[in-house]
């Protein structure tokens, strides 16, 4: 529902507003700015009721200004609709960001956390007493994390071959230690 006002200056000439009809607008501008041939938009309060109105000068047909016309949407009507349109809006806003919250949490986790672990994991191994020569680091990607699991897998494929040649220098060494005991 819109109302609108005819005014014959400031008077209301003809208007849809309850009790109105005769009485004179309190603000004078949008008048003002109506004869000046511009259009007024805004809010008013006008017996009680808040409004967005727009004022607009009605011309004849070689221009001249005739009268001010008033159209006013009560803000009630405009604070349902809003409020049939953004609430629903709002909730599925606040489910988008839950998704997309999710979807960050688990790109962290299996691109960040899973291989840092895999690599903390490898590089345990390698502190113990008794490192596991043999295990490797799963290689994804071409990422930060690709380089490190494959830098730490050539050491760890350096150190295997270091045990390996000094297990068979070992092996050589007691049995020419053998040899010179039997000699």
């Amino acid at each position: 529902m819109c109302e609108f006002t005819i005014f014959d200056g400031e008077k209301r000439a003809y208007t849809t507003l309850p009790g109105m009809k005769g009485s004179v607008i309190a603000d004078k501008n949008p008048i003002r700015a109506a004869e000046s041939g511009k259009k007024y938009e805004g809010k008013a309060i006008i017996n009680g009721v808040r409004y967005v109105v727009c004022y607009f000068p009605l011309k004849a047909g070689d221009g001249k200004f005739l009268t001010t016309l008033f159209l006013g949407k009560p803000l009630v009507a405009i604070d349902h609709v809003s409020s049939v349109i953004f609430k629903p809006l709002i909730a599925v806003m606040i489910v988008l960001v839950i998704l997309v919250f999710a979807v960050f949490i688990s790109v962290i986790i299996f691109k960040v956390i899973k291989p840092l672990k895999r690599v903390d994991a490898a590089v345990r191994n390698l502190a113990s007493g008794d490192a596991d020569l043999t295990q490797r680091i799963e290689v994804h990607g071409n990422d930060e994390f690709a380089e490190i699991s494959s830098g730490i897998n050539i050491f760890i494929e350096m150190l295997h071959k270091i045990v390996s040649e000094l297990n068979s220098a070992q092996k050589e060494l007691t049995a020419i230690g053998i040899d010179l005991g039997t000699n």
